[in-house]
């Protein structure tokens, strides 16, 4: 009943403060983690041996945020036990916010059970601007930059939709396709000789392959941040390590950067700044 009682609370509180309340930003728990742009948001929650994503999109109509589900996929280890798409963006949920900011830091509710989460990463969201070419001196802020931001793709008529959130520090997706589901948060950091590339919640699903998990402990390993080992690029292979996988330089132009990619070359384009394909812009950081 309590729980209820909360949930009430909560909606009709977000309802009336949404608009003053809301912040862009990552923020993270033990079971739960959030990305939140101007534009889209992505949770990740586990509850025992579950886990869950959803994700949603916000509008400013009429001077206030309206916040609206987009989909939602929850795994057990071995089942699909949900998947749900709404293309509707006027959806059931319209004007509820996510969660509320609180001076311990935004709670929210996800598999009925109140989370408070803390913030770990600002976003600043920016106009587009001209970014860098490669050389072969800035490959790893190029890596880094060409990437910041969001991108969405949606096709409702084959009930697929894929949304990218990239920020300076982590990399997010929720994928729905006709082939395969794909939803992860990660770690990523990006230097001259590749990117290490470390997931700390990932469900994956297609015809052969069925894996789901969710980090123990994932504020503090979603928080802290990657040291890269230049010994470990290489650019023939791929690399596991304990820290993550290393995707080694292969080769690059001033507006393509090649890495390898495990089984596959990544690809990374320079982004100009009339882009139709990113949504929303971000800050770079370096870091």
């Amino acid at each position: 009943m309590k729980r209820i009682i909360y949930f009430v609370i909560l909606t009709f509180l977000s309802s009336i403060i949404v608009a003053k309340n809301f912040e862009t930003g990552i923020w993270t728990g033990d079971d739960c983690e959030l990305v939140r742009t101007e534009k889209y948001c992505i949770v990740f929650a586990k509850e025992n041996s579950n886990v869950i994503s959803k994700c949603f999109s916000y509008e400013q109509r009429n001077g206030q945020i309206y916040c609206d589900f987009i989909g939602k996929i929850e795994f057990s280890d071995s089942l699909i036990i949900s998947k749900e798409l709404n293309y509707n963006l006027d959806s059931a949920i319209s004007q509820n916010e996510i969660g509320i900011k609180t001076e311990k830091g935004l709670t929210v509710l996800v598999y009925g059970k109140v989370r408070t989460l803390t913030k770990i990463e600002n976003l600043e969201i920016i106009e587009p601007y001209k970014m860098p070419y490669a050389k072969e001196s800035n490959i790893g802020k190029c890596l880094q930059e060409w990437q910041l931001g969001t991108r969405f793709w949606e096709n409702s008529e084959k009930e697929t939709i894929k949304l990218t959130i990239e920020t300076n520090r982590h990399s997010y997706v929720f994928s729905v396709m006709s082939t395969n589901i794909y939803c992860r948060a990660a770690r990523i950091r990006s230097n001259n000789n590749g990117t290490l590339f470390a997931q700390n919640v990932r469900q994956w699903h297609d015809q052969k392959i069925h894996t789901t998990y969710f980090i123990e402990k994932n504020d503090s390993i979603s928080s802290s941040d990657l040291s890269i080992d230049n010994s470990l690029f290489k650019p023939e292979a791929c690399v596991f390590d304990k820290a993550g996988i290393y995707w080694s330089l292969i080769d690059f132009s001033k507006r393509k950067i090649n890495l390898n990619g495990c089984g596959a070359t990544y690809t990374y384009l320079y982004v100009p700044k009339n882009s139709n394909s990113r949504k929303e812009w971000f800050k770079y950081e370096e870091y």
